[in-house]
Protein backbone atom coordinates (compact mmCIF):
# COMPACT_ATOMS: atom_id res chain seq x y z
CA UNK A 1 0.00 0.00 0.00
CA UNK A 2 1.41 3.36 -1.00
CA UNK A 3 1.66 6.16 1.54
CA UNK A 4 -0.50 8.54 -0.53
CA UNK A 5 -3.33 5.97 -0.74
CA UNK A 6 -3.43 5.53 3.06
CA UNK A 7 -6.48 7.25 4.65
CA UNK A 8 -5.31 10.51 6.22
CA UNK A 9 -7.92 10.38 8.98
CA UNK A 10 -6.12 7.36 10.44
CA UNK A 11 -2.90 9.32 10.74
CA UNK A 12 -4.40 12.32 12.53
CA UNK A 13 -6.98 11.21 15.09
CA UNK A 14 -7.50 13.93 17.71
CA UNK A 15 -11.19 13.52 18.49
CA UNK A 16 -11.38 12.39 22.13
CA UNK A 17 -14.79 10.65 21.89
CA UNK A 18 -13.57 8.74 18.82
CA UNK A 19 -10.44 7.62 20.70
CA UNK A 20 -12.62 6.43 23.61
CA UNK A 21 -14.87 4.45 21.27
CA UNK A 22 -11.86 2.98 19.49
CA UNK A 23 -10.30 1.92 22.82
CA UNK A 24 -13.62 0.37 23.88
CA UNK A 25 -13.87 -1.50 20.57
CA UNK A 26 -10.30 -2.82 20.84
CA UNK A 27 -10.94 -4.01 24.40
CA UNK A 28 -14.14 -5.77 23.29
CA UNK A 29 -12.21 -7.50 20.51
CA UNK A 30 -9.51 -8.56 22.97
CA UNK A 31 -12.17 -9.83 25.35
CA UNK A 32 -13.78 -11.82 22.58
CA UNK A 33 -10.64 -13.68 21.60
CA UNK A 34 -8.66 -13.87 24.85
CA UNK A 35 -8.88 -16.71 27.35
CA UNK A 36 -9.33 -14.36 30.33
CA UNK A 37 -12.26 -12.51 28.77
CA UNK A 38 -14.02 -12.02 32.10
CA UNK A 39 -11.17 -9.71 33.24
CA UNK A 40 -11.77 -7.48 30.22
CA UNK A 41 -15.52 -7.66 29.66
CA UNK A 42 -16.73 -7.10 33.24
CA UNK A 43 -14.92 -3.73 33.60
CA UNK A 44 -16.22 -2.75 30.16
CA UNK A 45 -19.75 -3.58 31.28
CA UNK A 46 -19.24 -1.42 34.39
CA UNK A 47 -17.92 1.44 32.23
CA UNK A 48 -20.97 1.12 29.98
CA UNK A 49 -23.38 1.22 32.93
CA UNK A 50 -21.70 4.33 34.36
CA UNK A 51 -21.84 5.97 30.92
CA UNK A 52 -25.56 5.25 30.53
CA UNK A 53 -26.64 6.13 34.07
CA UNK A 54 -24.42 9.10 34.93
CA UNK A 55 -23.29 10.30 31.45
CA UNK A 56 -19.72 9.97 32.76
CA UNK A 57 -17.28 8.54 30.22
CA UNK A 58 -14.38 6.93 32.10
CA UNK A 59 -12.35 6.06 28.99
CA UNK A 60 -12.61 9.62 27.70
CA UNK A 61 -11.25 10.92 31.00
CA UNK A 62 -8.41 8.39 30.96
CA UNK A 63 -7.50 9.51 27.45
CA UNK A 64 -7.66 13.17 28.55
CA UNK A 65 -4.68 12.51 30.82
CA UNK A 66 -2.46 11.98 27.75
CA UNK A 67 -0.85 15.41 27.04
CA UNK A 68 -1.56 15.55 23.25
CA UNK A 69 -5.28 15.13 24.01
CA UNK A 70 -5.40 18.34 26.05
CA UNK A 71 -3.69 21.14 24.10
CA UNK A 72 -5.81 23.79 25.86
CA UNK A 73 -4.61 22.64 29.29
CA UNK A 74 -0.83 22.88 29.81
CA UNK A 75 -0.82 21.43 33.34
CA UNK A 76 1.64 18.67 34.09
CA UNK A 77 0.42 15.26 35.15
CA UNK A 78 0.11 15.20 38.93
CA UNK A 79 -2.08 13.47 41.48
CA UNK A 80 -4.07 16.67 41.98
CA UNK A 81 -4.67 17.01 38.22
CA UNK A 82 -5.80 13.36 37.96
CA UNK A 83 -8.21 13.88 40.87
CA UNK A 84 -9.63 17.00 39.21
CA UNK A 85 -10.12 15.12 35.92
CA UNK A 86 -12.04 12.28 37.55
CA UNK A 87 -14.09 14.39 40.00
CA UNK A 88 -15.19 17.06 37.51
CA UNK A 89 -18.84 16.57 36.68
CA UNK A 90 -19.81 16.50 32.97
CA UNK A 91 -21.02 19.94 31.90
CA UNK A 92 -21.84 19.68 28.21
CA UNK A 93 -23.15 16.35 26.99
CA UNK A 94 -22.78 17.31 23.33
CA UNK A 95 -19.06 18.26 23.58
CA UNK A 96 -15.93 16.26 24.46
CA UNK A 97 -14.61 16.46 27.99
CA UNK A 98 -12.34 19.41 28.73
CA UNK A 99 -10.98 20.78 31.98
CA UNK A 100 -10.02 24.40 32.52
CA UNK A 101 -6.42 24.94 33.50
CA UNK A 102 -5.74 26.20 37.00
CA UNK A 103 -4.82 29.85 37.29
CA UNK A 104 -1.12 30.31 36.59
CA UNK A 105 -0.59 26.73 35.39
CA UNK A 106 2.32 26.21 33.05
CA UNK A 107 3.64 23.16 31.32
CA UNK A 108 5.79 21.22 33.74
CA UNK A 109 5.18 23.59 36.62
CA UNK A 110 4.44 22.32 40.06
CA UNK A 111 5.20 22.98 43.68
CA UNK A 112 8.34 20.88 43.52
CA UNK A 113 9.47 21.51 39.93
CA UNK A 114 12.86 23.01 39.16
CA UNK A 115 13.54 25.42 36.32
CA UNK A 116 16.73 24.15 34.67
CA UNK A 117 16.84 27.10 32.26
CA UNK A 118 17.06 29.78 34.95
CA UNK A 119 20.52 31.18 35.63
CA UNK A 120 22.15 30.18 38.92
CA UNK A 121 23.00 33.07 41.27
CA UNK A 122 26.75 33.52 41.91
CA UNK A 123 26.49 32.75 45.64
CA UNK A 124 24.76 29.40 45.00
CA UNK A 125 27.45 27.95 42.75
CA UNK A 126 29.45 25.04 44.08
CA UNK A 127 33.14 25.66 44.66
CA UNK A 128 35.73 23.12 43.56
Amino acid sequence: MRADSFPRWLLHIEDLPFQARLAFFVLVLLGTFMALRILILVPLLAISVVELVKRYNVLERLLYLVPPNRPENPESLSLEFVMRVFTEMPKHLDRPFALKAKAGAQSGSGADSFDFTAPVPKGDRRKR
